[in-house]
């Protein structure tokens, strides 16, 4: 199976996180998952962050060290239903691999400067791994301040429907474009927090 042209990392739309959005309680303690179609995830406690949530889609942002242009966002992201399953985790990869080497000869704003994609397990899913890195190279209000990005995040196959896929991701810019040890393990758990869903839609099972 050819795998939808659509399913091409779209890291950069979180970075652009409108802190407008209606907010979501945080909560420290007794966090709920969060419920998309065919996986839920587990969103992050405190009242710092700002979120939003669709049927196939979570998002949530803060700023780093209260700098309008130093963002940290998490995000998952459902995919239509591909016409037939994946076939291969392997097929998965290239198809990831392909979509970042076109990111990468793309002139505009934002050049990619490295990426990183491997095939991962987390729990029962099948999934790719990656890591990428940006230049924002004119980020609205900077006045020339150089801006650096980066991303990590995890593309997984339903093990029930194959024809569903869900990406995962936490991203970040800033001057430095790091992020500290406590961030980082709040990224990690943002992603390892994904699961599949036991109930999907009729005629989603997997013969």
């Amino acid at each position: 199976m050819i795998i939808r042209s659509h399913i091409v990392l779209a890291i950069i739309v979180p970075l652009q996180f409108l802190y407008t959005a209606e907010a979501l309680a945080g909560r420290d303690e007794a966090i709920e998952r969060i419920h998309l179609e065919a996986f839920s995830i587990l969103p992050p406690g405190g009242t710092e962050w700002q979120a939003r949530s669709q049927p196939a889609q979570f998002e949530a942002g803060r700023l780093l060290d209260g700098n309008p242009l130093h963002t940290f966002v998490l995000k998952a992201k459902e995919y239509p239903p591909s016409p037939a399953p994946v076939d291969s985790l392997h097929e998965l990869l290239l198809a990831v691999q392909a979509a970042a080497e076109k990111e990468s000869r793309k002139p505009g704003r934002f050049k990619l400067t490295s990426h990183e994609v491997v095939e991962a397990t987390r729990l029962a899913l099948e999934c790719v791994e990656y890591r990428k890195r940006w230049n924002d190279q004119a980020a609205p209000n900077a006045q020339g301040t150089k801006l650096l990005m980066g991303a990590h995040g995890l593309i997984c196959i339903h093990p029930q429907a194959r024809h569903r896929l869900i990406e995962v991701s936490y991203s970040y810019r800033s001057a430095t474009g790091s992020l500290t040890t406590e961030q980082e393990h709040e990224g990690v758990r943002f992603l390892e927090s994904v699961r599949a869903r036991q109930k999907v839609a009729p005629g989603d099972e997997s013969d």
